[in-house]
């Protein structure tokens, strides 16, 4: 049973009044008894120290004593004046604890719009991307004319069954080198449909002559690789993707020709999921841990507030 807190504050009240009335006669141990043989029998029968009425007076203060020691009314008073500063203190808390809550609800609803804004700008840089391929263990030089971007490029897609000229392609050049990567080249090509057939082709490298091969790759012992160009944040979430099929062994996950949408299939038989974020692939597999989120926030990172239901940004 829990008591309430006006018992508990009566509790300590009387206890200290006990003790104070108890310390007032131990400080006096020479004070006369009262005469007890008084003609007024109705006094006589009220010792030292015992309630009076103006005792029970809730409106007395502390000075309300004469005799220096606490009184019920004095008591009462303090109670009072502890119950109603209380009370201004939890009514003052409440409301700090509403303001608090629409603090915190405003906070998620931001990092939801964050995101999305994330989102759409990706979407945005993707969309200028339709158009590029990249190919890597692609030798060139370009100072021969020869090995030029250019020239490789158009010759690996010949190697693959693709013509394209010269006058098919916007821009040919090479992109920095990753750490421990040779260097890969871009391509961007005039007609959309085009790339995208030189993508659908990429396993025909498997095909090319050796010979070819030999004068084409950076090494002859790797295999080409024809990916479509896809953002810094997707390559990092397409990353995700291939260490939770990994560890947990799901079927396949790949990036999309046509959209450039990054699709990952649990089973053989299921449907390709669009994977947007990271919260994505955590909604597949809960006990995947990234060490980084894209395009979701982190649920520790929320408050307690936020409705996990409302973790899709996907729009």
């Amino acid at each position: 049973m829990i008591l309430s807190p006006l018992i508990v504050f009566c509790a300590i009240l009387a206890l200290l009044y006990t003790m104070a009335n108890r310390g007032g006669r131990s400080s006096k141990p020479n004070q006369s008894r009262p005469n007890t043989r008084s003609t007024d029998k109705k006094e006589a029968l009220i010792p030292q120290g015992a309630l009076s009425s103006q005792d029970f007076d809730s409106n007395s203060s502390p000075s309300d004593s004469t005799s220096g020691e606490l009184t019920m009314g004095a008591l009462l008073h303090m109670f009072n004046q502890l119950q109603s500063s209380f009370k201004a203190l939890h009514d003052e808390f409440t409301e700090l604890k509403g303001v608090n809550k629409l603090l915190q609800k405003t906070a998620n609803d931001q990092h939801r719009d964050i995101i999305r804004l994330h989102q759409e700008l990706d979407d945005l840089q993707q969309y200028g991307r339709r158009e590029n391929v990249c190919f890597s263990n692609v030798k060139f030089d370009e100072r021969d004319p020869t090995l030029s971007p250019m020239n490789q490029v158009i010759t690996l897609c010949d190697g693959i069954g693709v013509e394209v000229t010269e006058s098919d392609l916007v821009d040919v050049h090479p992109l920095p080198a990753r750490k421990g990567m040779a260097k890969r080249i871009i391509a961007r090509f005039k007609d959309r449909k085009l790339g995208q057939k030189v993508l659908t082709s990429r396993k025909n490298t498997k095909h090319i002559d050796p010979a070819k091969k030999k004068k084409l790759a950076a090494d002859p012992a790797r295999g080409f690789g024809i990916q479509p160009n896809i953002t810094p944040a997707r390559s990092a979430l397409l990353s995700q993707a291939k260490t939770l099929v990994n560890q947990q062994g799901f079927n396949a996950t790949w990036v999309d020709i046509k959209t450039g949408a990054i699709l990952f299939k649990r089973r053989p038989g299921d449907r390709p999921a669009v994977i947007r974020s990271t919260g994505d692939l955590v909604a597949i597999c809960s006990d995947f841990v990234p060490n980084e989120h894209f395009f979701s926030v982190c649920k520790d990172d929320l408050f307690d507030v936020f409705n996990p239901r409302d973790n899709d940004f996907s729009g």
